[in-house]
Parts: C-alpha cells; sequence; structure tokens
C-alpha cells in the first residue's frame, strides 16, 4: 500500500511539475494556441525554455509584455525580481522555512498515526 501512495505521489508530481514551475498560460502567449488545447508534454517542453530564459533575466524588475509567459513563475523568483540582490536570500530563507515545516508536520503526523498503525495490525482474516 505504501509503494502504491508512493507511486501516485511521484506520478502526480511529475505530471504537475512543469504547471507549477512555468504558468500554463505559457502555452497561449503569442496568440499560437495550440490544436488540441492545453497538454502536459508541451508545458513540459516550455520548462527548459523558462530556465534559461529565467536565469539571464533573474533581476529584471520590468519586464516586457510578451516575457511574463516566458519565465519561470514560482514564488522565489518573483520575490528576487521585485527585491533584486536582496530578494534572493530572502526567497532561500522562505523556502528553508517551508522545508523545514514540512517536514516537521510530517514526523509529527507519522507519530501520531504510528499507534493507530499497530492498533489496526492484527492477524490477516485468511489466518483466522
Amino acid at each position: 500500500m505504501r509503494r502504491l501512495a508512493a507511486t501516485l505521489f511521484a506520478l502526480g508530481f511529475i505530471v504537475n511539475a512543469p504547471a507549477v514551475i512555468v504558468g500554463v498560460g505559457a502555452q497561449l502567449a503569442n496568440g499560437l494556441i495550440p490544436p488540441m488545447g492545453p497538454s502536459v508534454v508541451r508545458q513540459a517542453e516550455l520548462v527548459p525554455v523558462a530556465l534559461a530564459y529565467t536565469s539571464g533575466h533573474i533581476y529584471d524588475r520590468f519586464p516586457t509584455s510578451t516575457e511574463p509567459p516566458s519565465h519561470v513563475a514560482i514564488w522565489q523568483f518573483r520575490v528576487t525580481r521585485a527585491m533584486g540582490r536582496r530578494g534572493a536570500p530572502i526567497a532561500l530563507l522562505g523556502s528553508l522555512i517551508l522545508a523545514f515545516g514540512a517536514m516537521f508536520a510530517a514526523f509529527q503526523l507519522r507519530r501520531v498515526l504510528r499507534p493507530t498503525e499497530r492498533r489496526f495490525a492484527g492477524p490477516a482474516l485468511w489466518s483466522i
């Protein structure tokens, strides 16, 4: 059961990560509407382009009108663009705080659920 849950979690991450990194509107930029609408594959194809563009324009505060779909859309880059060079350490610190908070919550959840696991882990039905 854990393996299935981990597999589904990983699959969900793989499918959704490109939409988190690059906004879905990037597929509709410049008036080029895909014939079958936005797709997961096309979204994944836009990630390297957006990463390359963002790495060269990370501190640009005033984007052009055609730029928004072509850059990485996660909040850390928006903070860096808004605050300039001071924004990068703030974004890194914020990310670390969020990561440690998520790990703390996961450990707390595991601690709370562990007694429940033992209580329900009885003999299998077919061994009765």
